[in-house]
């Protein structure tokens, strides 16, 4: 996918001029952030004290900046551009979920030194971003480890959040030849933090293994985890182990 920008009039006509000349940028999901890189030259001569901001001019989406500069971004290696030296400069755009059509309206204002004189110039540039798509959430963990025979252990399964907002989720766990437990007496186990997965957000399950009467060996467990939208299936193994 590309961002498409929009020059406007340069408001300067000196011997140096700014140009974007790579804008290609990642998609965003609705509802997560992402970094947006954008790439510079100089033409025709030297540019000093670039300062760059960025203005949303779609509703919902926010600019952040580097902790480095706070209120503004400039250059990668520098606030300078020599004739023809290219640089980038980033940012991090956070996209809500209700934000409407298919790309992210931005304005990128810039101040600069060209020839010895303050200067100044803007460009409009597209961010495209889509709705999300695919699977809700991941499992983490395949492998939840051992309890020793002639104990009861509580077994954790962690997932990772894929989608905006994953609510409502929970596990229930069948297991041929393992008692099964889950919090509070339930019917299934809910995340440890609360029932909810944020984009990129990891969060656990948990279970009790009662193994008092559980021959040693690898064991399959089944997960069944449904959210609201869906659910999906699981596996993970254990291992009961001897405890002599």
């Amino acid at each position: 996918m590309f961002a498409v920008l929009i020059p406007a009039p340069a408001a300067f006509a000196q011997s140096g001029e700014l140009q974007l000349t790579k804008s290609e940028v990642a998609t965003i999901v609705k509802g997560t952030g992402g970094w947006v890189a954008l790439t510079w030259t100089a033409a025709g001569g030297d540019i000093a004290g670039v300062r760059m901001t960025v203005v949303s001019q779609t509703k919902g989406v926010d600019v952040t900046y580097p902790a480095n500069t706070g209120d503004h971004v400039s250059l990668w290696d520098n606030d300078t551009l020599v004739d023809g030296e290219l640089d980038f400069t980033a940012f991090y755009l956070d996209v809500d979920e209700t934000v409407n059509g298919k790309d992210a309206k931005l304005r990128v204002e810039v101040e600069m030194v060209i020839d010895g004189k303050r200067a100044t110039d803007n460009f409009t540039v597209k961010v495209p971003v889509v709705a999300h798509s695919g699977a809700s959430i991941e499992q983490v963990t395949d492998d939840a480890g051992t309890v020793p025979a002639g104990e009861s252990r509580w077994v954790e399964v962690a997932f990772t959040g894929l989608a905006p907002t994953t609510s409502n989720v929970s596990t229930a766990v069948s297991a041929s030849g393992l008692e099964i437990a889950y919090p509070g007496e339930g019917v299934s186990t809910s995340l440890h933090h609360d029932a909810q997965l944020d984009f990129g957000e990891t969060d656990v399950v948990r279970f009790l293994v009662d193994a008092e009467s559980t021959e040693p060996g690898n064991y399959r467990i089944d997960l069944e985890t449904s959210f609201d939208g869906g659910s999906v299936p699981g596996v993970v193994s254990l291992e009961i182990v001897s405890s002599s």
